[in-house]
C-alpha cells in the first residue's frame, strides 16, 4: 500500500508549507480525522522543546517503545533545531537536517526562508503535548511510526529583525500536529509534517 493512503493525514504539507509557524499568520487548515489505532496509543506528559534533550519528557511504555521513544525523541529534536535556526531565520542552518528529511525538512526550509525574506525572526519556545502514537510500520520492530501532538507556538513568536519588535499582533496558539517519523539509515528522522491551524488542539 503506498504511504499516500497509508499516511493520508500528511498530505497536508504541501498546503502548509506557506505557513509562517513562528508567527502563526495563516488561517487554520482543514482538521484531518485521527489516524491513530486505539491499541498503540499511549499519551506521554508535554515534552517542552528545548536545546537541552535531558529537559524533554519522553516517558514512553508498553509495545514498541525503544522505537516510539526514539521517533519522539526525533521529533522533539527537529524542533529545537527549527527554533535554533528561526531565531535568526537560517534556512541553511545544517542542523536542520539532522532529525527532519523529506517534505518535512522542505516545509521547515521554506518557512524560514520566507522568514528571512520579510524581516522577521522567531523568539521563544514552542511545546509538544499531548503525545500519542498512531499507525505504525511494521506492527512489531516499526520504522516508520505517525506521531499525533499538540504543537504550541503561543510562546515563540515572530518578531521584527531590525528593531526586535513583534512582527504583528497575531498570537499563536495551539495546533493538532501530525508526523511521520522513519528510520533513515539507522537513523530516525521526521519525514512528513502536518500543521493544523490555531485552536485545532
Amino acid at each position: 500500500m503506498s504511504r499516500c493512503l497509508r499516511f493520508r493525514l500528511l498530505v497536508v504539507v504541501s498546503g502548509v508549507a506557506a505557513l509562517a509557524i513562528g508567527g502563526c499568520t495563516a488561517s487554520p487548515t482543514s482538521t484531518p480525522e485521527a489516524a491513530s489505532s486505539k491499541s498503540s496509543i499511549e499519551s506521554t506528559p508535554a515534552a517542552k522543546a528545548s536545546p537541552d534533550p535531558s529537559a524533554n519528557a519522553l516517558d514512553v511504555t508498553g509495545p514498541n517503545a525503544s522505537q516510539k521513544k526514539a521517533a519522539l525523541f526525533a521529533y522533539v529534536e527537529m524542533v529545537n533545531d527549527w527554533v535554533s535556526a528561526a531565531r535568526t531565520a537560517n534556512y541553511k542552518d545544517p542542523r536542520l537536517g539532522q532529525y527532519a528529511s523529506g517534505d518535512a525538512l522542505v516545509l521547515i526550509t521554506k518557512a524560514l526562508l520566507t522568514e528571512q525574506s520579510k524581516g522577521a525572526v522567531s523568539k521563544g519556545s514552542p511545546t509538544v503535548a499531548d503525545v500519542s502514537f498512531g499507525e505504525m510500520v511494521p506492527s512489531t520492530n516499526p520504522t516508520e511510526i505517525v506521531i499525533n501532538s499538540c504543537f504550541s507556538d503561543a510562546a515563540w513568536l515572530e518578531y521584527k529583525a531590525t528593531d526586535g519588535s513583534l512582527y504583528n499582533d497575531v498570537p499563536g496558539g495551539k495546533h493538532r500536529t501530525q508526523v511521520l517519523a522513519e528510520v533513515k539509515n539507522g537513523t530516525w528522522k521526521i519525514d512528513q509534517l502536518a500543521l493544523n491551524g490555531v485552536g485545532t488542539c
